[in-house]
């Protein structure tokens, strides 16, 4: 992402202009206000793991860690919904279980099987 430096009327990368504003070791997160203007809520993937939520299996991803998630997600969506924050929800297409089909590597090396 790129923005305009008013001043110059330059593109600078957003990454390079808040680098040049951090000073480690004195810089803190509360130096840098988040602006809901320019923020956005990304939800990745999330999809397909809600549908294979089991409520009666006792394994800790179906009984904590869903729950957990769906649990969280909810109350992202709530937040950035009251502050009119734009919410984009996406997934990653694979043609694999595990996924690997996504990852640069794969796409270079080709299929190994």
């Amino acid at each position: 992402m790129m923005v305009m430096a008013s001043s110059q009327q330059k593109a600078f990368p957003v990454g390079e202009i808040l680098q040049s504003q951090v000073t480690p070791g004195v810089s803190s997160r509360y130096d840098f206000p988040l602006r809901p203007s320019s923020m956005a809520l990304l939800i990745i993937d999330i999809q397909d793991e809600l549908t294979k939520v089991d409520p009666t299996s006792e394994e800790y991803k179906h009984s904590i860690a869903f729950p957990r998630m769906i649990h969280n997600t909810e109350r992202l969506l709530k937040s950035a919904r009251l502050s009119k924050i734009q919410v984009i929800f996406t997934y990653l297409q694979a043609l694999t279980d595990d996924c690997r089909d996504v990852s640069l590597d794969y796409k270079l090396s080709g299929d190994l099987s």
